[in-house]
């Protein structure tokens, strides 16, 4: 398995989501959606308390065109840029290896775990499934009707179901 977090980005990941449509860019991967509509971002991230790329964390971002121009950020003419705060919809890939260790950040990977690197491209491929499933806003508007209309859930970064819904206006009424 890789040594550093660049091999692993450069061999695993690079092979499972290259096949999938994802654009590499350094560190993050791109999935763009009925072009310049939506983009979908995995992004390998350093963990910040930890001065190796030993351990490090998975992000996952899904950006819509019309909801970005509307907010602050815009929507960038390098998509290689979107800066991560200004994502609609974020989660982070747990490592379901570390999931119920005592004292373990789950929410990281550990190069030195080997059991945790043997199952890590089949959980990227997963996550990078449903991350492009979610870019394409027909499949996202329908998880959001499913949701409590007044709820957060967690990955939603921009307010209540009811209000992504209605940023997503004309989607949600075609």
């Amino acid at each position: 398995m890789a040594s550093s977090l660049d091999e692993l980005v450069r061999e695993v990941a690079s092979a499972e989501l290259a096949p999938r449509g994802f654009q590499r860019r350094g560190r993050r991967f791109l999935y763009a959606v009925e072009p310049e509509r939506a983009v979908a971002v995995l992004e390998f991230q350093k963990h910040p308390l930890h001065g190796s790329d030993v351990e490090f964390f998975v992000n996952l971002y899904l950006y819509f065109r019309e909801v970005q121009e509307s907010r602050e950020h815009g929507w960038p003419p390098d998509l290689s840029t979107v800066p991560s705060g200004a994502a609609l919809w974020d989660r982070r890939l747990r490592d379901s290896a570390r999931a119920g260790q005592p004292g373990s950040d789950h929410w990281s990977f550990d190069l030195t775990n080997e059991r945790a690197t043997d199952h890590f491209g089949r959980e990227l491929g997963a996550a990078a499934d449903e991350l492009a499933t979610l870019a394409d806003r027909r499949h996202f508007v329908a998880w959001l009707q499913t949701l409590d209309p007044l709820s957060r859930p967690p990955v939603l970064e921009f307010g209540p179901v009811s209000e992504v819904l209605a940023l997503l206006d004309v989607v949600a009424s075609e």
